[in-house]
């Protein structure tokens, strides 16, 4: 049965609406080609740190983190701590040399180091990657809205779910990222600080805390559950990925000086 009211669709409405709005109103800031794609490299602390909060408190964290906390107990926490494992690594590397260099792009830094030729090989791989991860996270966008909306296919929810978030985007460039990331972090912190536990202390399906507690399988408690291998494979999926992943070096080269974009990532883990 669907738990969906009105209320709900008018809320969800209205996000959509404040995504595409916020698009519209970035292309006053992107007047030059730093501005749209590097929001002009003059975001301070506050700023950056929302929009790295939200790139690291994502879908993998709030969806995947919680799927994987289901099934496994608290081992899904690898999920999100090697997200974090990765931002500071990236973190201690644009600290260096790498934050003077003002490049546009992890492929123009290779280039600058090994050549043209080098350029090219990043540049494949660059999209190879940022394929795979956009693929990913408009099947999830479409799934939970296919959910929401049940006359919509996934097919269809796929296609209108990735339509808002190009159109914005294309408008407005990094400003439009930066801007709908700080939206959407204080909306995923609000909803798991305030609403999760909100839910723990009056849901009656389950009993209370204690008795919620109890009822879990013993491994669950076990933060290496998933054995070496299993914890490994999990670092090896993150940290690599946001080491050499545009989408989180662009963000990166937004920061206004380099001490911010050193201190943010270890402050968003």
């Amino acid at each position: 049965m669907n738990s969906i009211h009105t209320i709900d669709y008018v809320v969800i409405g209205l996000y959509v609406l404040a995504m595409l709005g916020i698009g519209v109103t970035s292309t006053f800031f992107a007047r030059e080609r730093d501005d749209f794609l590097l929001a002009g490299r003059r975001l301070r602390f506050p700023s950056f740190f929302g929009c790295m909060a939200a790139m690291a408190v994502g879908g993998a964290v709030t969806v995947g983190g919680a799927q994987r906390g289901y099934t496994v107990g608290i081992a899904g926490l690898w999920v999100g701590g090697s997200l974090g494992l990765g931002l500071i690594v990236l973190g201690v590397l644009i600290s260096s040399k790498l934050a003077k260099l003002r490049a546009l792009s992890i492929n123009e830094v290779v280039e600058r180091n090994y050549g043209t030729a080098a350029r090219m090989l990043g540049a494949v791989l660059t999209i190879i990657y940022t394929i795979s991860l956009t693929v990913v996270q408009v099947i999830a966008m479409g799934s939970i809205l296919s959910l929401v909306f049940p006359s919509l296919s996934t097919s269809a929810a796929m296609i209108v779910s990735g339509a808002v978030v190009v159109f914005y985007t294309f408008l407005g460039g990094m400003w439009a990222v930066t801007l709908t990331d700080i939206v959407q972090f204080v909306i995923k912190t609000l909803g798991i600080v305030v609403l999760v536990p909100i839910f723990l202390l009056t849901s009656t399906t389950y009993g209370d805390i204690p008795t919620l507690m109890s009822r879990l399988p013993a491994e669950h408690w076990d933060p290496w559950s998933l054995g070496f291998s299993g914890t490994l494979s999990w670092i090896l999926l993150y940290v690599p990925g946001l080491v050499i992943g545009q989408d989180i070096w662009q963000r990166m080269f937004t920061a206004r000086m380099v001490v911010t974009a050193w201190f943010g990532p270890v402050v968003t883990v």
